[in-house]
Protein backbone atom coordinates (compact mmCIF):
# COMPACT_ATOMS: atom_id res chain seq x y z
CA UNK A 1 0.00 0.00 0.00
CA UNK A 2 2.85 2.34 1.02
CA UNK A 3 4.08 2.07 -2.88
CA UNK A 4 0.98 3.51 -4.11
CA UNK A 5 1.82 6.77 -2.38
CA UNK A 6 5.33 7.26 -3.20
CA UNK A 7 5.46 10.85 -5.90
CA UNK A 8 8.38 10.01 -8.37
CA UNK A 9 11.78 12.14 -7.37
CA UNK A 10 11.90 13.16 -11.23
CA UNK A 11 7.99 14.84 -10.02
CA UNK A 12 9.81 16.25 -6.71
CA UNK A 13 12.88 17.75 -7.45
CA UNK A 14 13.23 20.65 -9.66
CA UNK A 15 16.91 22.11 -10.58
CA UNK A 16 17.76 25.49 -10.03
CA UNK A 17 18.02 26.57 -13.35
CA UNK A 18 14.66 25.55 -14.36
CA UNK A 19 13.41 28.41 -11.44
CA UNK A 20 16.06 31.16 -11.83
CA UNK A 21 14.60 31.12 -15.89
CA UNK A 22 11.07 31.66 -14.69
CA UNK A 23 11.69 34.86 -12.42
CA UNK A 24 12.68 37.87 -14.10
CA UNK A 25 15.47 39.71 -12.98
CA UNK A 26 14.18 43.16 -12.07
CA UNK A 27 16.21 46.10 -11.64
CA UNK A 28 15.22 49.83 -10.68
CA UNK A 29 16.28 52.42 -13.06
CA UNK A 30 18.73 53.55 -10.61
CA UNK A 31 19.99 50.09 -10.06
CA UNK A 32 19.84 49.23 -14.01
CA UNK A 33 22.17 52.30 -14.49
CA UNK A 34 24.47 51.58 -11.66
CA UNK A 35 24.99 47.84 -12.87
CA UNK A 36 25.29 48.82 -16.64
CA UNK A 37 27.08 52.26 -17.28
CA UNK A 38 26.91 52.58 -20.74
CA UNK A 39 23.46 54.16 -19.92
CA UNK A 40 22.83 56.59 -17.53
CA UNK A 41 20.11 57.41 -15.53
CA UNK A 42 18.98 60.24 -17.50
CA UNK A 43 19.29 58.71 -20.59
CA UNK A 44 16.62 55.57 -19.37
CA UNK A 45 14.31 58.04 -18.38
CA UNK A 46 14.58 59.40 -21.41
CA UNK A 47 13.94 56.82 -23.48
CA UNK A 48 10.90 55.83 -20.99
CA UNK A 49 9.23 58.94 -22.03
CA UNK A 50 9.41 58.78 -25.40
CA UNK A 51 8.02 55.22 -25.09
CA UNK A 52 9.32 53.95 -28.28
CA UNK A 53 7.26 50.64 -29.62
CA UNK A 54 8.02 47.11 -27.93
CA UNK A 55 9.74 49.29 -24.63
CA UNK A 56 6.30 48.50 -22.77
CA UNK A 57 7.04 44.92 -22.39
CA UNK A 58 10.57 44.91 -20.81
CA UNK A 59 8.80 47.01 -17.73
CA UNK A 60 6.83 45.87 -14.90
CA UNK A 61 5.05 48.85 -13.33
CA UNK A 62 3.97 48.71 -9.59
CA UNK A 63 2.38 51.74 -8.23
CA UNK A 64 4.82 54.87 -9.23
CA UNK A 65 7.83 52.39 -9.44
CA UNK A 66 9.11 50.82 -12.54
CA UNK A 67 11.44 48.03 -13.03
CA UNK A 68 13.30 46.40 -15.93
CA UNK A 69 13.32 43.07 -16.99
CA UNK A 70 17.27 43.04 -17.78
CA UNK A 71 16.92 40.17 -20.53
CA UNK A 72 14.00 41.80 -22.05
CA UNK A 73 15.63 45.46 -22.39
CA UNK A 74 18.51 44.00 -23.90
CA UNK A 75 16.48 41.64 -26.44
CA UNK A 76 14.62 45.20 -26.99
CA UNK A 77 17.92 47.49 -27.59
CA UNK A 78 19.68 44.44 -30.09
CA UNK A 79 16.45 44.46 -32.08
CA UNK A 80 16.04 48.24 -32.25
CA UNK A 81 19.63 47.92 -33.29
CA UNK A 82 18.96 45.86 -35.95
CA UNK A 83 15.98 47.78 -37.42
CA UNK A 84 18.40 50.80 -37.31
CA UNK A 85 20.48 49.02 -39.37
CA UNK A 86 18.00 48.19 -42.10
CA UNK A 87 16.88 51.48 -42.14
CA UNK A 88 20.39 52.90 -43.57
Amino acid sequence: MASGNRISKSFCTSTATEEEENIPHLLTIRQFAEKHPFMSENSIRWLLFKDPPGLEECLVRVSKRIFINENKYFKFLQSRNLSMSECK
